[in-house]
């Protein structure tokens, strides 16, 4: 039984169909679901919003609108990445719901699936098992139709092409993943691993250029300048909900709590009297403050100003 698992997980068939299969059962539980609502007297949106929000996203991009207002008739939620991945979205946009992200789910797997079988120094058994345990965190993120695949897949590639000396090919795909979600940036460090680095920075500004001019073909630089100020006020204003269920997300909300601790401390501080009689004196609140009383007095200093 041992000896047929090791087996089975070996073969990249295997994989491949599991891959595909668990693509095509995200897409299939989105659209058999019924709408849903984020709030509780707000509209009814479709469950897979994020796959609604990127196709919509080239749509308001060949209609010269901001990709970054809000569009509460359509969508719940913002778009937060480049104007290139809307082009790039095109793609996708132009087919029924049902083939767009049943296609977009197995993009994402197949480029992370791909991605490990290209990769140096590890026998089929080990990729496979890479594989079986990335699978359900690549589920959860194909229920949400993200694109945590695809930019997992794509820096794997570029690791996998970079042991191989394909230069051009490793930073096109830093390059592209960085034109998805920002964070992508990191990639870059791989080259400090490598040789020929003034070679890779040639390909990196090419490739930089060229995937930046791609939205020029729906609008004229006026325009594709405004949304990348309309950009960078998200990137500004809206850092912190971007992170989400991150190693960032998880240090902003660990930072904020101790925060959030430390204040209550310093208010319990400045209303609780000290053991000294002396400096009693002057306290507005008497020694046997009622503890509901002091919670409340501290909610309503922590409250936000108005």
């Amino acid at each position: 039984m041992k000896d047929r698992l090791k087996s089975a997980v070996s073969k990249k068939a295997t994989l491949l169909i599991l891959y595909v299969v668990f693509a095509l059962a995200a897409s299939i539980q989105a659209l058999l679901t019924g709408p849903k609502k984020y709030v509780e007297e707000g509209e009814h949106y479709k469950v897979y919003n994020n796959y609604v929000i990127f196709k919509q996203s080239f749509h308001h991009l060949k209609d010269q609108q901001d990709l970054y207002a809000a569009y509460p008739q359509e969508q719940w939620d913002l778009y937060k990445y480049t104007p290139t991945f809307s082009a790039f979205f095109g793609l996708f946009a132009v087919l029924p719901d049902w083939l767009g992200l049943s296609a977009w789910n197995l993009l994402n797997a197949l480029v992370l699936l791909f991605a490990v079988y290209a990769l140096p120094r590890l026998d089929p058994l080990e990729k496979g098992l890479v594989l079986l345990i990335v699978l359900i965190e690549l589920m959860t993120s194909m229920q949400n139709d993200q694109s945590n695949g695809l930019i997992a897949g794509l820096l794997v590639f570029a690791f996998a092409l970079l042991e191989e000396k394909h230069w051009a090919l490793a930073a096109f795909c830093i390059v592209f993943s960085a034109y998805i979600k920002l964070f992508g940036v990191v990639g870059f460090a791989l080259f400090l691993f490598y040789p020929q680095k003034l070679k890779l920075a040639i390909y990196t500004v090419l490739w930089t250029v060229l995937l930046f001019f791609i939205p020029l073909l729906f609008v004229d630089l006026g325009h594709y300048l405004e949304l990348f100020r309309s950009y960078g006020d998200l990137l500004a204003n809206d850092h912190s909900t971007s992170y989400g269920y991150s190693v960032m997300g998880w240090l902003s909300d660990l930072v904020r709590t101790r925060a959030e601790q430390e204040h209550h401390c310093r208010a319990r501080r400045r209303y609780l009297p000290s053991a000294d009689p002396v400096e009693q004196v002057g306290h507005e609140l008497p020694v046997q403050v009622a503890d509901v009383g002091l919670r409340g007095t501290l909610d309503r200093d922590l409250q936000p100003q108005g």
